[in-house]
């Protein structure tokens, strides 16, 4: 398994792609901003997004959300809120 950090300083968001090096499958964890560096990521190294996992519902964890299932086709998680 291999975890990549992206951080955007002009949004305050960090996001991780998490993926499994075997089967090239990958999980987006906070799409606080889609960046081309992070599309290239997946792309250049044929990694499939498989689902999106945002852990708390603050506007710099979601904004890039429905950019990035344009995208892709993948399922999508969240955690409960209170």
């Amino acid at each position: 398994m291999k975890i990549y950090f992206h951080l955007n300083v002009d949004f305050f968001s960090n996001s991780y792609i998490v993926v499994n090096e075997n089967t090239k499958e990958a999980i987006l964890v906070d799409p606080g901003k889609i960046t081309k560096e992070m599309i290239n990521q997946l792309e250049d190294n044929h990694y499939k997004p498989v689902a999106v996992l945002v852990t708390h519902n603050h506007e710099e964890h979601l904004k890039g959300l429905k950019t990035f299932l344009k995208i892709y086709s993948c399922d999508f998680y969240a955690a409960e809120s209170n």
